[in-house]
């Protein structure tokens, strides 16, 4: 992974995921209360908030962004970003100038919009999956995905944008990163909200896409998976995510992502 700084590259730390012929697929992790300068980029990208905050400025507007979030960014808009107490990591998806040119039928880009809602992060969820299990299917399904976001994105801002999740929203992703393997119930983080259990239960699944239990769990398998990458014994993973034991964990993690943590391993291990 490396520092990627300048116009037209993505600030903290990036590694490209995957590359075709017009797209560029990034995940990128940002340190805690990072600042980011004001910037631009020459092509048009999504960016897609999987953990963590940020907050986008641009056009004299400042934009929260929590899980679930996905922004349009057009090619030359000038911006700068500042990161959450938690950090952030985001995936991203960089098109090339051919790639709208080709299916918009000369439509323009949508302009800046942040989009949000079951759909918008149930869309760029499985992009996400799609990228990093890849096979000969692929590139129709990422074509469909993508333009689906478009549309969505040119909708958005014919509608002047979309309601943002309130800042305890975001307080709670972030409690929820911290103690993923003891995450607080639903009725002490609508207590530090300030709000009713209920309200808090669908504003947090309006936002994010799943209960706070789902975002829990799965931000426990992200890390884990990141762990199986590692040298660890699988058993030492399971019991320092959270899990019961290793069985339970290979359970969780087969459900999750379709194949075993022992899979997985060998996969990233060739």
């Amino acid at each position: 992974m490396t520092d990627h700084s300048g116009d037209g590259e993505f600030h903290g730390r990036a590694e490209i995921v995957r590359q075709t012929r017009d797209l560029q697929f990034v995940e990128a992790q940002y340190a805690p209360r990072t600042r980011l300068a004001r910037h631009t980029h020459e092509l048009p990208y999504f960016f897609f908030v999987l953990s963590g905050s940020l907050t986008e400025f641009s056009q004299g507007s400042a934009r929260p962004c929590v899980p679930g979030t996905v922004i349009f960014n057009p090619p030359g808009i000038s911006h700068r970003d500042e990161i959450g107490g938690r950090g952030a990591r985001c995936f991203i998806v960089q098109l090339a100038r051919e790639w709208t040119l080709g299916r918009l039928g000369g439509a323009r880009d949508p302009e800046w919009v942040t989009m949000s809602g079951d759909l918008i992060s149930g869309l760029a969820l499985q992009l996400r999956r799609e990228v990093q299990a890849w096979d000969v299917t692929s590139a129709l399904v990422v074509e469909g995905i993508l333009l689906v976001l478009t549309a969505e994105a040119l909708r958005t801002e014919r509608g002047r944008g979309v309601r943002m999740p309130p800042p305890w929203v975001a307080r709670a992703a972030e409690q929820l990163d911290a103690n993923f393997t003891s995450p607080p119930t639903i009725r002490e983080m609508a207590i530090d909200a300030g709000v009713h259990p209920a309200y808090f239960a669908r504003s947090f699944r309006s936002a994010f896409g799943c209960t706070p239990g789902t975002y829990a769990r799965l931000r426990r398998l992200n890390w884990a998976r990141q762990q199986v990458r590692s040298s660890r014994a699988l058993v030492d993973v399971a019991l320092s995510a959270g899990f019961a034991d290793q069985a339970h964990f290979s359970r969780e993690f087969k459900r999750g992502f379709g194949i075993t943590p022992s899979e997985y391993r060998r996969s990233h291990s060739q």
